[in-house]
């Protein structure tokens, strides 16, 4: 689905060249960070501007529609490209920050040989909950040359889990009878879809899925652990990222 075009590669090996003449890489980079930070939020500098217009963006915008034509809703709610030395090469939005190479998804991905696949989160710069699809960029010589990050909407499941389907209904309508809810929540706890009126975003106050499974003895992906405040017994299902 999210693929590295040669367009892309194109653009940040030439991003690449450009930084690796740099005497003063460094001190560039933050400036850049620096003043992509103090920007006031809905408000763009010359410099933002001119990033968030480039080629580069502009195909991730095109490649953004696309998906959200084909899917039907906005399945990337943010798509960036970052050299290896973790300066933008081309964003469909704003990004938080200017530099990426301090961040855990970028460290994670350079690790790894393709891809990296991160947690359920909320996401600051997209403003929804989403997981990161982050893959690995290699150059011609078969060096690191940055990272692709897609920030993937969680809006569609949290509809499935809406899904006036009868199952679902019946299991909404007896929840005051028989105890039943359904909750989907991050590794940490925090609430991303619930039948039970929890908020999104909150934290459910004693949940830690580590300390559940350590506890049991467990290593399955699902397996029978305490109720959320004190309730019965819940099923825990959680997908372990690669």
């Amino acid at each position: 689905m999210l693929s590295i075009s040669d367009k892309i590669a194109e653009w940040t090996a030439e991003s690449n060249a450009e930084f690796e003449m740099m005497e003063d890489r460094d001190e560039v980079i933050a400036a850049r960070d620096r003043e992509w930070l103090s920007a006031p939020e809905g408000s763009l500098t010359p410099f933002m501007d001119n990033l968030l217009r480039n080629d580069a963006s502009d195909y991730l915008v095109r490649r953004q529609k696309f998906f959200e034509a084909r899917y039907g809703f906005p399945i990337f709610s943010e798509i960036f490209v970052s050299n290896r030395y973790g300066a933008l090469v081309g964003s469909t939005d704003r990004t938080t920050d200017y530099f990426q190479a301090d961040e855990g998804w970028f460290q994670a991905a350079k690790a790894q040989k393709r891809f990296w696949i991160g947690d359920v989160a909320y996401d600051d710069s997209s403003k929804v909950f989403s997981t990161d699809v982050d893959i690995k960029m290699y150059d011609r010589s078969g060096e690191f040359a940055g990272v692709m990050k897609g920030v993937l909407n969680l809006d569609e499941l949290q509809a499935v889990l809406s899904d006036t389907s009868p199952l679902f209904n019946w299991s909404v309508r007896s929840q005051a009878d028989s105890g039943m809810r359904i909750d989907l929540l991050t590794k940490e706890g925090r609430v991303v879809f619930s039948t039970a009126g929890l908020k999104e975003g909150e934290k459910v106050p004693g949940f830690d899925l580590a300390r559940i499974g350590h506890l049991y003895g467990v290593r399955e992906m699902s397996f029978i652990g305490p109720g959320l405040g004190g309730s019965n017994d819940s099923l825990v299902v959680h997908p372990p990222s690669p």
